[in-house]
């Protein structure tokens, strides 16, 4: 598990590969329910497949899926149009240029540059990424550890995270402060 840990602590709580947990909850707004976001998402992905071809993966497919609806628009359930489902529960903006960090280069190739620039707020951070940055290690680990025990799903993992409701758990729990 050392291992493992270390491959963890050098993640981002957006995105933990090894816990099989991906946060979409900066992905959208006015959240509906858990189906209606995961029937949206397989859409998107759905798209992705039929746009992103497997022989091709060019820029201009990229761009082609990311416009493929209006800058400022989400779906019917606050889902962006681009989270996509890679598999193995991990999902993620195909037009991040760090995406080859947790999706194999056989799915998707990141593009060089930042293609989700002037289509969502690529500075937002919610709670839990803000903390994060100001953790050391142990208590990266310690948070680590916290996740494990609670086994939520990608949908809860995104709600908690955006609402701030899973960092104050997680302080509290070590009765720690939030200032």
């Amino acid at each position: 598990m050392a291992e493992d840990k270390n491959s963890l602590m050098e993640s981002y709580p957006c995105q933990l590969k090894d816990l099989k947990l991906s946060c979409y909850g900066c992905c959208g707004d006015d959240w509906t329910s858990k189906a209606d976001v995961e029937n949206d998402i397989w859409l998107n992905s759905k798209d992705f497949k039929e746009i992103y071809s497997d022989n091709e993966k060019s820029v201009l497919d990229l761009e082609f899926f990311r416009d493929r609806f209006a800058k400022d628009e989400v779906s019917k359930s606050g889902v962006c149009m681009n989270l996509v489902d890679f598999g193995s529960r991990c999902l993620a903006c195909p037009l991040h240029p760090k995406v080859n960090k947790i999706v194999s280069c056989k799915k998707t190739v990141a593009p060089i540059s930042d293609l989700r620039v002037g289509h969502c707020d690529v500075n937002y951070e919610c709670e839990t990424v803000k903390f994060w940055n100001l953790m050391n290690s142990v208590q990266r680990s310690e948070f680590i550890e916290f996740l494990i025990l609670k086994d939520l799903d990608n949908y809860e993992y995104s709600m908690k995270n955006v609402s701030g409701e899973l960092i104050k758990e997680f302080f509290e729990s070590k009765k720690l402060k939030l200032d």
